[in-house]
C-alpha cells in the first residue's frame, strides 16, 4: 500500500511529519511483529504473513473441522472445534 493511502486514510489534514510519523510506526509494527513481516518498495508497504497466520484462517479451519465432524457422527470433536473457533474472538479487544 503506498505510503500517501495511509496517511490519506489516517489524517483528514495530514500534518507536515505525516510521512516521518507512518515510518516511525511501521518500525514500531516491525521490532513487534518481526523485521520480514513489512516490506518496504520505495514509499509502498506490504505486510507478508505466513499461510494461516490470520485468526480468520484458524477460524475458516476450525469451523470447518467442526462441521466435517458433526458429520461424520464425532459430535464431542464437533464441539471442541467449534469451541476453539468462538474463543478466537474472545482474544480481540
Amino acid at each position: 500500500m503506498p505510503a500517501d493511502r495511509l496517511i490519506d486514510g489516517v489524517w483528514e489534514e495530514p500534518p507536515g511529519t505525516a510521512a516521518n510519523v507512518v515510518q516511525s510506526y511501521v518500525s514500531q509494527l516491525r521490532r513487534t511483529l518481526g523485521r520480514d513481516v513489512i516490506a518496504t518498495r520505495g514509499r509502498d508497504y506490504a505486510v507478508r504473513l505466513p499461510q494461516g497466520a490470520l485468526d480468520l484462517h484458524r477460524f475458516e479451519r476450525l469451523s470447518a473441522g467442526a462441521g466435517a465432524a458433526l458429520d461424520e457422527g464425532r459430535p464431542a470433536d464437533a464441539s471442541a472445534g467449534l469451541r476453539g473457533a468462538t474463543m478466537l474472538g474472545r482474544h480481540v479487544s
